[in-house]
């Protein structure tokens, strides 16, 4: 049995919180238009993940996060489910898709057609 220490555990909450924070932030700025900043905390998305893909829990992690009230976290958080669990996964995306006026929705929509012709693995 391997047993997790709390240094990790608490470098694995940081960066679930580091990755609610940065997917918030790049869904702002996706809305605004604002790509050279969206694309810094697309950085710090994608290196919050690697930490919690490659932790004990975190399939759990990105599934719990599909629940988010932020669409832009649910977003980021589905389309890393979305190997492990296509089925809520893409109900996640097509709830998201169905949300009109929002520039995060038309993002669902391209990560979804993506996601399911194999052309993104996340």
């Amino acid at each position: 049995m391997r047993v997790i220490g709390a240094d990790t555990l608490e470098l694995v909450q940081k960066q679930i919180n580091d990755f609610i924070d940065a997917a918030i932030q790049h869904g702002e700025c996706t809305e605004i238009g604002n790509s050279k900043l969206g694309n810094k905390f697309y950085k710090k998305i994608m290196m919050s993940s690697e930490v919690i893909k490659s932790s004990e829990k975190g399939k759990e992690v990105f599934l719990e996060l599909m629940k988010h009230p932020n669409i832009s976290v649910r977003l980021w958080s589905a389309s890393f489910a979305y190997q492990n669990n296509p089925i809520e996964a893409e109900q996640v995306l097509q709830d998201i898709i169905g949300i009109k006026k929002s520039l995060v929705s038309f993002t669902a929509e391209i990560t979804l057609n993506e996601l399911k012709s194999g052309r993104l693995l996340m």
